[in-house]
Formats: structure tokens, C-alpha cells, sequence
């Protein structure tokens, strides 16, 4: 799921995401750990998760979203694991997007 939802991140906004790795300090730094593909898959896919749970619990709800996103997280691996070779499929992504790791 989390590769599916990374796909439509970068397909999505990969042209902003480039901009803002120049400008955005969050963003370069994610630079070290993946390049803008690892930013999208660890921040912008976790807040989508938690988003879209924000909005299944409704607005009147107390629960706090990241806690039920952490509370299933174990279940969501068991029913949805995650393919062994996702990584090296993220690198090309990058290579794709005309990007170089140092």
C-alpha cells in the first residue's frame, strides 16, 4: 500500500517537490536518506495515512489518528506486506527523475 501511495505522491507533485528540494531545508535534508522519494515515503506518506484516517474517525472524534494509525500498523503489514524489494524500485524512481545520488 505504502508503494502505491508513494507512486501517486511522485507522479503527482514530483515537478514541486524538485523546486522545494532546492529551497526547502526539510526537504534537502531528506536528500541523505533517499531523495525526494525518501521525503515522500517518510513524511508525506505518513501524513496521508493520517489524514486519511483523520477523516474515516469523522470530526467529532477524540481519537487521536496517529494513535490508531500506530495501533494498526501491525495489522496492515500482516494483511498488506510490504514487497522485500520496494527499495531498489524506489532508487530507480529517483533515476527516473533525473536525479543523481552522491
Amino acid at each position: 500500500m505504502t508503494r502505491s501511495r508513494t507512486d501517486h505522491i511522485l507522479s503527482s507533485f514530483a515537478d514541486d517537490l524538485r523546486l522545494h528540494a532546492t529551497n526547502d531545508t526539510l526537504v534537502a535534508a531528506a536528500g541523505v536518506s533517499g531523495g525526494v522519494a525518501g521525503y515522500v515515503q517518510s513524511v508525506l506518506v505518513p501524513e496521508l495515512a493520517v489524514s486519511l484516517i483523520r477523516e474515516d474517525l469523522g470530526a467529532k472524534s477524540q481519537r487521536d489518528p496517529v494513535k490508531v494509525l500506530e495501533e494498526s500498523a501491525e495489522l496492515g503489514e500482516t494483511l498488506c506486506p510490504e514487497i522485500e524489494s520496494e527499495g531498489e524500485d524506489v532508487e530507480s524512481a529517483d533515476a527516473d527523475d533525473g536525479e543523481t545520488e552522491e
